[in-house]
């Protein structure tokens, strides 16, 4: 499997990863959670690792999230550099008071490759976004993938 579909299959877990998540409604006055602001452009790097093949890839990459309480929309994430300039739409997310989106396991098929299964997680800390997506796949190669991105 060439590096580029590579990526997007990596892409597509970050897409799935991060979903779910808690929700404030019913809460009130001075119990209400205090969201952190997120909202911004990003840039930064991701780092892919593929343990078999004893090789990494990072490119440059960016998106601009927009806020709604805890509810956070992100433009298609744009790897640059050796990544080729993928794009790929990641969408809605929950975030919790803390800045954390809610950890995910699951499952998604590479058309060319087989099935990959996941495990997501990551969050806010000050002005960075801090992800990590491990996928696993029986017919395809691992991946160990690792992004900061700050506004």
């Amino acid at each position: 499997m060439d590096m580029k579909k590579t990526f997007v299959v990596v892409l597509l877990g970050l897409a799935l990863a991060a979903c779910g998540g808690g929700s404030s409604e019913g809460v009130t006055g001075s119990s209400a959670p205090t969201m952190p602001q997120v909202a911004g452009s990003y840039t930064g790097t991701l780092d892919i690792t593929f343990p078999e093949l004893g090789t990494s890839l990072s490119c440059p990459g960016s998106t601009v999230i927009t806020q709604s309480g805890s509810t956070i929309s992100l433009t298609p994430f744009v790897a640059a550099g050796a990544c080729g300039g993928m794009s790929v739409p990641v969408g809605f997310r929950s975030i919790d008071s803390n800045g954390v989106v809610p950890d995910e396991s699951g499952s998604f098929n590479e058309p060319t490759c087989g099935i990959y299964n996941y495990f997501a997680s990551g969050g806010f800390s000050g002005r960075e976004l801090r992800f990590s997506v491990n996928a696993t796949s029986n017919t395809c190669w691992n991946m160990n993938i690792t992004g900061v991105l700050s506004r």
